[in-house]
């Protein structure tokens, strides 16, 4: 909240003011992309990944839009960065700190709560993987285990203590519920489905959306259709080198601790995907840096396979440059293969970003309100903006989700309306200037029947027809003006 808090002192409350600042956020995820590579995958190739990171259109779309899913990129990079330390030297700080950041994700993106998950998985395995080092990492993984459920068993007592809405009272519960975020899991009690019979196929259509979407498959550019399974995830142009990247990791898994993190990191945030009702880019936002990285090491893979065949097979004229023991050899290869994959990922992503969208919603309906805002402060009119009714009455049945879904009008029209919250603080300044706009309640509270009956309503079409017959009920001289907004 502070970096807004600041935004809108500089540049006022607006979208800008609430999106910069959030953007500047959303952008550590590139440096910290490029520390988990170092990590991971080697220096060389940590540069690579997170250019390539930097290029991505999903990155890109989610990271401008002031939304958690973008934002969330950074703390599961910083978590997985603590988590590739605690493994490297499990001490007591590092083991902490991670601690710490497990339980700091709980007010992130839903999925990237598997991290507690894939940490523990990733300790177990070094269990049986360095055995020099069995007992730390039991100790570690004993840890990781108990801290995130006490925290959450902790949670719920206070919420108990304070009157708050009642949480379930065992550890087992208290899990169930905090993996059960927003990704509409196949498994809630909710969802509709009962038995392996009916959640298989919906995991099987989700499994082919995802194969989909990581072999570029059917897939349109991301700002036209991010919310569902045909928005392009990565280029054709980086699968193969995702491929090798993984078969490189995998043969190195037997011996790098990095090589057995990234693999288990990519399996722990796909899989549990493919539980939920659908599969997008959204969900997958954790996917994309690790993508990122085996493409780089995959590149990296081909420059260093190259410089080895010029060298052994090259012979005295391909110069000092090719010959084995030549470091520069392997760097030259790699910054011109390099440089070639990301100005092609480059220009993919610029004619994604040149497609021409479609008018949204939102946008529209500003542009009518922005329009009828100059004659309403003349006329002193009032505008009523409603999504949904209440059964009786000009109130909204649900003004807590009224509010939240006419936030972006309020952000987009604050010099030109003011804006009262009916729910929350309805006070009218007469001597402000801008057309009165009202939302969140009933505007008969503070409104008289002949401002009822001079205000002009705005609702979208499902609310239009049962609008129209409550403002005639007034009993005005003429009907009220009822516009259509879109939804």
């Amino acid at each position: 909240m502070l970096p807004v808090v600041l935004s809108w002192r500089l540049v006022g409350a607006s979208l800008l003011g609430l999106r910069l600042p959030l953007a500047l956020l959303a952008a550590l995820a590139v440096p910290l992309c490029w520390l988990v590579g170092c990590r991971l995958i080697g220096n060389w190739a940590a540069i690579i990944g997170a250019l390539l990171l930097t290029l991505s259109p999903v990155f890109l779309v989610y990271g401008r839009t002031a939304t958690l899913v973008g934002l969330s990129l950074v703390p599961a990079l910083l978590t997985i960065w603590l988590l590739a330390r605690a493994i490297e030297a499990p001490t007591a700080t590092r083991l902490g700190l991670l601690q710490l950041a497990l339980v700091g994700n709980s007010w992130a993106y839903a999925p990237i709560r598997f991290l507690w998950l894939i940490a523990l998985v990733a300790f177990i395995g070094e269990v049986f993987w360095r055995r020099g080092l069995r007992r730390r990492f039991c100790i570690a993984a004993l840890v990781t285990a108990l801290v995130l459920p006490l925290f959450l068993c902790g949670v719920a007592a206070w919420v108990a203590r304070s009157g708050g809405e009642a949480l379930p009272a065992q550890p087992t519960m208290l899990l169930r519920a905090y993996y059960n975020g927003r990704g509409e899991q196949a498994f809630a009690p909710d969802s509709g489905l009962h038995g392996l019979a009916a959640i298989a196929p919906v995991v099987a259509h989700n499994a082919g959306d995802a194969a989909a979407l990581f072999f570029d498959r059917d897939t349109r550019p991301a700002l036209l259709d991010y919310w569902n399974p045909h928005g392009r995830l990565q280029p054709v142009l980086l699968v193969p080198f995702v491929l090798l990247g993984v078969g490189w990791m995998i043969v190195r898994a037997r011996r790098a601790s990095g090589a057995r993190l990234l693999l288990i990191a990519l399996v722990g945030f796909t899989l549990p995907i493919l539980l939920t009702s659908n599969v997008h880019i959204g969900r997958l936002i954790y996917v994309l840096p690790l993508l990122a990285l085996l493409a780089a090491r995959g590149i990296a893979s081909v420059a260093e396979g190259i410089a080895w065949l010029l060298a052994r097979f090259g012979g005295a004229a391909m110069g000092r440059w090719h010959r084995p023991g030549t470091r520069w050899r392997t760097y030259g290869w790699h910054a011109l293969l390099a440089s070639l994959v990301l100005l092609a990922v480059a220009f993919g992503g610029w004619r994604e970003y040149t497609v021409e969208l479609p008018l949204q919603a939102m946008v529209r309906g500003e542009g009518m309100l922005r329009a009828r805002a100059p004659e309403l402060a003349a006329d002193g009119r009032t505008a009523v903006i409603l999504t949904n009714l209440a059964p009786q009455g000009l109130a909204p049945e649900d003004p807590a989700m009224e509010i939240y879904a006419l936030v972006g009008y309020r952000l987009g029209l604050d010099r030109v309306y003011r804006f009262v919250d009916l729910d929350r603080d309805p006070v009218l300044d007469s001597s402000d200037p801008r057309a009165l706009a009202l939302l969140g309640g009933d505007p008969a509270t503070i409104l008289d029947r002949t401002a009822l009956c001079e205000a002009v309503y705005f609702a979208p079409e499902d609310v239009l027809t049962t609008l129209s017959a409550r403002t005639a009920s007034l009993g005005c001289a003429r009907p009220p003006e009822v516009v259509l907004l879109p939804r």
